[in-house]
């Protein structure tokens, strides 16, 4: 009997199977050697293939690792997924990276103030 199934788009669970990368991403994110979403790209992950497998633009894929805030749900649950990890620490490595750059642009800005402060009451 004839395969007819459409060879036009990769079959991805092989593709995963045969990547080590996927298995190593999941260790290290469980084992918490990845402590940020960020830390993935590119150093264990190219963003442009993982993009592809995801079905988003390349492009995207780089807001993403930028704005973790505009991840939704359901793409959380294709990267776990992807990875063969559960939602819940895809979930807490991109919140990790959500609260830190939070934490840092909060201290810039604290900073910032800091030197108008200190710049105004020089000149007064």
């Amino acid at each position: 009997m004839e395969d007819n199934t459409n060879n036009a788009y990769p079959n991805f669970n092989t593709m995963k199977n045969q990547d080590g990368r996927y298995a190593a991403v999941k260790l290290f994110v469980e084992n918490g050697t990845i402590k940020t979403f960020e830390e993935i790209f590119p150093a264990h992950f190219p963003k442009t293939k993982f993009a592809i497998e995801l079905g988003k633009h390349p492009d995207r894929m780089e807001t993403f690792v930028e704005r973790v805030d505009i991840i939704k749900v359901e793409t959380i649950d294709k990267i776990a997924d992807l990875f063969g990890l559960d939602p819940g620490l895809v979930f807490n490595i991109i919140h990790t990276q959500y609260i830190q750059k939070i934490k840092n642009a909060t201290h810039t800005t604290s900073k910032s103030n800091k030197a108008v402060k200190r710049k105004k009451t020089r000149n007064q």
